[in-house]
């Protein structure tokens, strides 16, 4: 009697029904991603699509912000060198207008594969000194100073090697992102999450 109290109170049956779900969609998720293909067709679509960005390195100044009103104030700034860029720089963070800066040297290739084609496409014919944006960035938005570049010579098998372990990684998420909210349209999310 003592053990069908035990099985009838509420919050032992959400944890059990927590576990099954964990177990069952742990399962489904191992048996898709392990049946997940990408054909030689796609990686070399993808690859002359846009192979020519992996032949620029580039070193980029990105200032954030989220205060739009201000925004031909930031670019100005981003015009000035040296110490007087600094010193700008500082004084809008103190005052919070600028969320952040950061510089940058990579490849365009990599970054198309990390930033996204829109953010590549706007810096990537920007001459030394020339500043694109603003550009809409993970509810920020952006300035580019493109500060230096060089071409380089890729190896054709290595652009490919990245791009297929990016298309896999990209079907690998999507599979998990359908999981995910297929999950959360059957059970609460408190059930989904834990």
């Amino acid at each position: 009697a003592e053990e069908e109290g035990f099985l009838k109170r509420e919050d032992i049956k959400t944890r059990l029904k927590i576990e099954k779900i964990k177990l069952v969609s742990e399962s489904y998720l191992d048996n898709k991603l392990s049946s997940i293909a990408l054909s030689e067709d796609e990686v070399e679509k993808m690859f002359n699509e846009f192979k020519d960005y992996f032949n620029k390195d580039a070193e980029l100044l990105i200032l954030y912000y989220k205060d739009t009103t201000q925004s031909s104030m930031y670019k100005k700034v981003l015009n000035l060198r040296g110490w007087r860029l600094s010193r700008q720089i500082k004084a809008l963070m103190k005052s919070n207008a600028v969320v952040g800066i950061d510089t940058i040297r990579s490849n365009l290739g990599e970054l198309y594969l990390n930033l996204g084609k829109g953010f590549v496409k706007s810096v990537a014919n920007l001459k030394i000194g020339e500043i694109a944006g603003p550009i809409s960035m993970d509810g920020f938005y952006v300035y580019i100073k493109l500060l230096g570049a060089t071409q380089v010579k890729y190896n054709p098998d290595e652009i490919k090697s990245l791009l297929r372990d990016y298309l896999l990684n990209k079907k690998k998420q999507s599979v998990e992102d359908s999981l995910y909210n297929y999950l959360l349209t059957k059970y609460s999310v408190r059930e989904v999450t834990q």
